[in-house]
């Protein structure tokens, strides 16, 4: 369009950003807050919102946060772009780097810049808790949405199902399950699925999917991730092969690289490391890093060191700077007396520049993260 000699007004602008935003792309944010500067396209509020969208991905720079609370009093900004787009980005890169007084912070400006935040809004933000694992933030807004009247809302009790159960809190999760009654549907019964299976209640995962097909529920695909992970986790293989198996004619869900990743992990992890591989050969997709990296940890405990190799091989294909792989081919020759190419291969990762990183996880401290 610029090369066309054309200038693009503010809307069009504001597409692009959007689609950067998408992108993850900080240079080329800069780039078009630098056109637009440079050009006049647009006015204080639009330039603002460049750089919120931006430094809202690097939240060591809070100088656009400090500024966000001033938004909604700049008319021009707020038609074009609703006040929780402006927020969410910001809200979203405080959670994810543990800065959660100033997410709260953020998330009390929101609701004060707009008269009352709706269900889909609500549950916008509490995937993001979920995925971020933040309890803090969800028992917030959970909070807020019994003040306002959503909390029986099925969109709202979901998404708090949701991040309660990934957060671990499932006494919390089961609670509002309890509650729902039956307005339940197939994701509040998946999310309490998935979260019984993640922090390892089996036995409660397994018996909650029974209850839900005698009920006469259909499952989704998440559902049966949930199942198949809680099959893996007791060594239930032949019942986790028989969901994988069924999941298709029976329920019309058609296995996905997620349910392949679980089978791989459901064979390796009893032992069974030639179906595993046989496994993974037979698949209708390409297998990802995650799936070797689940097959060579369990040559790793098992010392196979045939299919290790390959399974290394096949990681260092894909990403030929994964240190986890040459460690892990290193233990498996290490362990199995294979002194020669344990040798050949600590070498290798030398004149590679192969270095393996210590390691890292957060607590909380005094009420802050480190």
């Amino acid at each position: 369009m610029l090369r066309s000699g054309l200038a693009p007004d503010q809307f069009a602008l504001g597409s692009v950003v959007r689609t950067c935003a998408g992108l993850l792309n900080f240079l080329l944010g800069r780039q078009l807050h630098g056109h637009a500067v440079k050009s006049g396209l647009v006015d204080e509020a639009i330039v603002l919102f460049l750089e919120m969208r931006w430094l809202g991905l690097k939240p060591d720079d809070i100088t656009v946060r400090r500024q966000l609370p001033l938004l909604p009093s700049k008319g021009g900004l707020m038609q074009m772009f609703p006040s929780a787009t402006l927020y969410f980005p910001c809200i979203r890169a405080c959670v994810q780097h543990r800065q959660l007084e100033e997410a709260f912070q953020l998330f009390k400006c929101m609701r004060s810049s707009m008269k009352d935040l709706d269900h889909i809004t609500l549950n916008t933000i509490l995937s993001a808790c979920a995925d971020l694992a933040s309890f803090d933030i969800g028992k917030h807004i959970h909070a807020y949405s019994f003040k306002v009247g959503l909390e029986t809302d099925i969109m709202v009790r979901n998404g708090l199902i949701d991040a309660y159960a990934k957060c671990g809190s499932l006494d919390d999760a089961r609670k509002l399950f309890e509650m729902m009654g039956n307005n339940r549907d197939v994701f509040s019964w998946s999310s309490l699925i998935v979260g019984y299976a993640q922090f390892g209640y089996v036995k409660e995962s397994l018996e909650l999917f029974a209850l839900m097909r005698s009920l006469g529920i259909n499952p989704n695909h998440v559902t049966l991730v949930g199942v198949l992970t809680a099959c893996s986790r007791v060594g239930f293989v032949n019942e986790g092969l028989y969901y994988y198996n069924i999941m298709e004619h029976e329920y019309g869900i058609v296995p996905t690289k997620e349910h392949s990743s679980c089978v791989i992990d459901l064979l390796a992890r009893a032992g069974r490391l030639d179906e595993a591989a046989k496994f993974i050969d037979q698949m209708p997709f390409e297998p990802d890093i995650v799936m070797w990296k689940t097959l060579l940890a369990a040559c790793r405990v098992r010392n196979n060191v045939e299919i290790g190799k390959r399974a290394a091989e096949a990681i260092l294909k894909i990403d030929p700077s994964d240190s986890a792989a040459y460690v892990l081919l290193c233990s498996i020759y290490a362990s199995s007396g294979h002194w020669d190419e344990f040798a050949m291969l600590k070498k290798l990762m030398k004149s590679s520049g192969v270095r393996k990183f210590p390691g890292k996880s957060w607590i909380k401290k005094k009420g802050s993260w480190r």
